[in-house]
């Protein structure tokens, strides 16, 4: 790190006009480690000196780089049971903080983790004993604090000045709620608060009960919070009082208790959340999905882009056609970009596990969205009209997976891949379905309509468990549409193709049509420069000539 007492270097006059050094800082930072030998570079330039320190110091990752800036032999590393512990090797003088008084006020964000390899109880002894004024880093904005058991949790108060706007906790223990009772009290102005509470194994029930109800009571005198992540349950009062909040835009919630089926019902319908843009949700419990249903029924019709929710229960068709007609009940219809909506359980192979077409069709009211995810425990019940429908529902779409543990049913034919070529020429990343192609329907006798179905964008598919027959006329059949598609996947994975643990009846026919979409893969490079090839010469004779190709 430059010293700042090194008289800085000339530049150019041109380089004088403030916005044009920030801008060159900026493209700077954020940086990978070797630009950040750049940013020092700058530093030791007087027109560039103070914004490149900033930005080499903005975002701290550990309290080792101040430390460094104390004299050289204060701190020694001694190794105490193969692990490295850093000690005093003299008392601590008060020009020794001259250095670290340079550069700490230049720390924006910061973050103490449990991984550090190295002990720096004493360290931090050090700073809260001896560190002149009252804050360490005084101009601090972001703080993460996830120390580990070297540090002591009270240790925290060292770094929350008066700009904190931005914190995230570790899992609380009881003893560290009291902190949570003042936060909201000396930090009104908190905009961003992280809390994990993953099941903590030191917690007893009675316990976890009262952490839980002590983020609750944090939550309720929660003011101007924007982005909030709470990994634990939060009570009825506690999600009112969020719901309420003009400034949340982003909602992480984890469902669990205190929350109850009975009090969720008490939410005023149609009334919160009205300024929520992303949701996520996560509820390891039975009766999950009508917990998150019943959530969703109290907005008031936000402009959501993005919903996620990761369950582990057994979703049934009726409990998902609630949740969807929820959404489509209690958000903007224009808004929604993003759906994820994940099952992580299969549950027992039965019909009532199938998404069927109806239930999809609650979501076609959304017809901008651009990434859906959609994982269910045996697949979906389509067939090519409704997935002709689910194309023209969502024109915007640039990725699309409906996924499952297993697929009971296949969606549609090899025909349904013409309804995305036609409906969705945005349809870039990736599309997943589980269809039949063990018939290739023949190509359209009018080569002017097969010109329209014609996808110059789409670069990965993936078949999960399609049927197949032939690999050559499927190959044929799909560079006729999706010439651009280098990369396709099924459910199955080479090294998996030789279980013998799997007793499932089905297998050896999966094996074998995975085999099948292999050669696919492998014939369709040769394939889609013929196509490609095709297309480019049909748009010379439209504009020449009016004269379309007939394709092979």
């Amino acid at each position: 790190m430059p010293d700042p007492e090194t008289p800085p270097s000339e530049l150019h006059r041109a380089l004088q006009v403030p916005e044009v050094v920030w801008m060159i800082v900026s493209y700077l930072d954020p940086r990978p480690d070797e630009e950040m030998a750049d940013l020092a570079a700058l530093a030791q330039c007087r027109i560039f000196h103070g914004p490149a320190l900033d930005a080499l110091w903005r975002h701290q990752g550990t309290i080792r780089n101040l430390i460094n800036c104390m004299p050289d032999g204060l701190w020694v590393v001694e190794t105490v049971q193969r692990r490295k512990i850093l000690r005093l090797s003299r008392p601590v003088q008060v020009t020794d903080w001259d250095r670290v008084l340079q550069y700490s006020h230049r720390v924006r964000s910061f973050a103490v983790d449990s991984y550090s390899s190295e002990s720096l109880s004493q360290v931090f002894e050090v700073l809260r004993l001896g560190v002149p004024g009252d804050y360490l880093l005084p101009n601090l904005e972001m703080l993460q604090w996830r120390p580990d058991s070297t540090i002591q949790f009270a240790d925290i108060n060292l770094f929350l000045g008066p700009r904190i706007a931005s914190i995230e906790l570790q899992a609380l223990r009881i003893p560290q709620l009291s902190l949570l009772t003042t936060l909201t009290r000396r930090f009104p102005g908190l905009t961003a608060v992280t809390i994990d509470q993953w099941f903590p194994q030191y917690s007893t029930s009675q316990s976890q009960i009262q952490i839980q109800s002590g983020i609750s009571a944090f939550a309720r005198g929660l003011k101007n919070v924007r982005y909030l992540n709470l990994q634990s349950g939060i009570d009825v009062e506690a999600i009112t009082n969020i719901g309420g909040l003009s400034t949340l835009e982003t909602l992480r919630l984890h469902l669990a208790p205190p929350l109850t089926l009975s009090s969720l019902t008490g939410l005023p319908q149609g009334a919160l959340f009205h300024y929520l843009r992303s949701a996520d949700f996560s509820c390891h419990r039975d009766s999950e999905l009508a917990f998150v249903t019943l959530f969703v029924r109290s907005w008031a019709n936000p402009s959501l882009r993005s919903f996620k929710l990761k369950s582990r229960d057994h979703l049934t068709v009726d409990e998902t056609e609630e949740l969807y007609r929820a959404l489509s009940a209690h958000c903007s219809h224009d808004a929604l970009e993003s759906l994820t909506i994940t099952v992580y359980i299969a549950g027992l192979p039965t019909p009532e596990y199938i998404i069927p077409g109806r239930a999809l069709q609650l979501l076609f009211c959304f017809t901008n969205l651009v990434t859906v995810t959609i994982k269910s425990a045996h697949g979906y019940l389509l067939d090519d009209e409704t997935i002709t429908e689910l194309a023209a529902a969502w024109p915007q779409i640039k990725e699309l997976h409906l996924s499952a543990h297993d697929h009971l049913h296949q969606c549609g034919t090899l025909l349904g891949l013409h309804a995305f070529a036609r409906h969705c020429p945005n349809l870039l990343h990736t599309l997943e379905l589980s269809f039949d192609a063990s018939s290739v329907p023949a190509p359209h006798p009018d080569p002017s309509l097969r010109q329209k179905l014609w996808h110059p964008a789409l670069e990965s598919l993936d078949v999960a468990y399609s049927l197949i027959s032939n690999a050559f006329d499927v190959a044929r059949f799909i560079s006729a549409t999706f010439f651009n598609v280098t990369e396709l996947y099924t459910a199955l994975a080479d090294d998996e193709l030789e279980d013998e643990e799997n007793t499932d009846p089905r297998f050896p026919a999966q094996v074998a049509c995975h085999k099948l979409w292999r050669e696919v893969e492998t014939l369709l490079p040769r394939l889609n420069d013929i196509r490609a090839e095709e297309f480019h010469w049909a748009q010379q004779a439209i504009d020449q000539k009016g004269y379309i190709p007939v394709p092979i």
